[in-house]
C-alpha cells in the first residue's frame, strides 16, 4: 500500500508523541514492504523540503499562522499539495484539529484512520479558542463513520468515548543501542545522577521537580535534558530556579536515541514530571530502560504503571521519595509492564487500515 501518516510536524522526530508515532510507524511500514508518505511543518525552513530514503518521502512546508491553527492549516496546505502529485492507499491522520483532512479522504473511499489528540483542555499553553477548535472536531469526528484512535484508556475515559468507536494503540519503547553522550564540562557516572527529560512547558513540572530536588539534599547530579524544545520565557524561570544548586544542569534537547537509552539505564533515577495525557514517549522508554522511576501522580502515567514506578503529587511528596530512593530499589528483579513491540503497533495500525464498513 501507498499510505499517507500526516498532522504530526514531521519526521525525523523532534517534537513529542505524534512526531514519535509517525517515525515508527514509516520504519515498520517499510518493513512491510508499504510505502509512506509523511507531512509535516516547521518554522525554522522557509521553502517546501522533499527528503526520500528507502522508498519513503518526507514532505515539510514552511509553518504558517498562529499557533493555534498552524497544526490544521499547514496539514491541509500539504495534503493538498500532495493530492495533485499522488494518490494513496491508506492515510493516517494524526490529531482532531485534523478531522477536515480525515474527512476528505474518507468520502474518496481512502481507507482512513484519526488519531485524536490528548486533554488538549489541560494544556497551559494553548488559548482558549485553541481548547474550543479540539472539542469541536471532537465531537465531529466522533460522530462520523472515520475509525479513530487514542493513546491511553485514560485519554477515552477522559474523553467519555465508546469503546466500540475507538480503538486504544498505546506507544512502544524504542530499542537501541547505547551510547554515553559527551555533556562539555559534566562528568557523567553511572547511578550518579538523576534525570529527567521533557519539553520545557508548565505541565511538565520542571519547576516544582528542581524545588523538590533542592529540598531532598540529595548530592548526586540532576540533570534536566530539553532547553529549546518548549516556552521560552519557562525555559528563563528554569534556568533562574537551576543557578541556585551547582548540581543541576539544564541541557540541550537530545533526539539521539541511542544516547537518550543510555542516560535512562545509568541514572539513579528517572523523574517524570508529564501531567497531560495521553502515552508519553519518553516515560515507555523509561519503562524499559531505567531501573526506577518517579513519576507525577496522575492516570495517564499510572496506566500500565509496574513495579519500578513511584508517584508524587506535589513537592514534599517528590522530596520524600528522594530522601528514601536507596529504599525504594530493589535489584534483580524482572520487569512486569508487558510492553508492546513496535512490531506489534504496526500491525494493529495495518489492520485498522483494512477494514472499512
Amino acid at each position: 500500500m501507498k499510505i499517507l501518516i500526516c498532522g504530526s510536524r514531521g519526521i525525523p522526530a523532534q517534537y513529542g508523541g505524534f512526531e514519535s508515532l509517525a517515525q515508527a510507524l514509516t520504519m515498520n511500514f517499510s518493513d512491510h514492504e508499504h510505502e509512506v508518505v509523511v507531512t509535516g511543518f516547521s518554522n525554522e525552513i522557509k521553502e517546501q523540503v522533499i527528503n526520500q530514503r528507502n522508498g519513503n518521502v518526507s514532505y515539510q512546508i514552511p509553518g504558517r499562522g498562529p499557533r493555534f491553527v498552524q497544526n490544521f492549516l499547514c496539514t491541509w496546505m500539504a495534503t493538498q499539495d500532495l493530492d495533485t502529485k499522488h494518490s494513496f492507499d491508506a492515510v493516517i491522520v494524526l490529531n482532531d484539529v485534523n478531522y477536515f483532512v480525515a474527512r476528505k479522504y474518507w468520502k474518496k473511499g481512502v481507507r482512513t484512520v484519526l488519531h485524536l489528540d490528548g486533554a488538549e483542555a489541560k494544556r497551559s499553553g494553548l488559548p482558549l479558542i485553541g481548547k474550543f477548535a479540539h472539542w469541536f472536531f471532537r465531537r465531529l469526528a466522533v460522530k462520523s463513520r472515520i475509525p479513530l484512535v487514542v493513546d491511553s484508556v485514560a485519554i477515552k475515559e477522559h474523553m467519555k468515548l465508546s469503546s466500540q468507536k475507538v480503538a486504544v494503540i498505546s506507544y512502544a519503547p524504542h530499542v537501541n543501542e547505547a551510547k554515553k553522550p559527551e555533556y562539555k564540562n559534566l562528568n557523567l557516572e553511572p547511578n550518579r545522577y538523576f534525570v529527567a527529560i521533557a519539553r520545557f512547558v508548565d505541565e511538565n513540572q520542571i519547576l516544582q521537580l528542581i524545588d523538590g530536588y533542592i529540598s531532598s539534599g540529595r548530592d548526586e547530579q540532576l540533570l534536566i535534558v530539553g532547553l529549546g524544545t518548549g516556552s521560552k520565557k519557562y525555559e528563563v524561570r528554569v534556568l533562574n530556579a537551576a543557578q541556585y544548586d551547582e548540581d543541576i544542569h539544564v541541557l540541550p534537547k537530545n533526539y539521539d536515541r541511542a544516547e537518550i537509552n543510555w542516560l535512562l539505564q545509568n541514572a539513579k533515577g528517572y523523574i517524570h514530571g508529564h501531567s497531560v495525557g495521553g502515552t508519553n514517549p519518553i516515560l515507555v522508554d523509561a519503562r524499559l530502560h531505567a531501573e526506577l522511576i518517579l513519576s507525577h501522580d496522575n492516570p495517564y502515567n499510572r496506566e500500565n504503571s509496574g513495579h519500578k514506578e513511584h508517584f508524587w503529587s506535589n513537592n514534599d511528596q517528590l522530596t520524600n521519595l528522594l530522601k528514601s530512593i536507596d529504599s525504594l530499589k530493589v535489584s534483580g528483579e524482572v520487569s512486569d509492564y508487558g510492553l508492546d513491540s513496535w512490531e506489534t503497533i504496526t500491525l494493529q495500525y495495518l489492520d485498522l487500515l483494512t477494514k472499512r464498513d
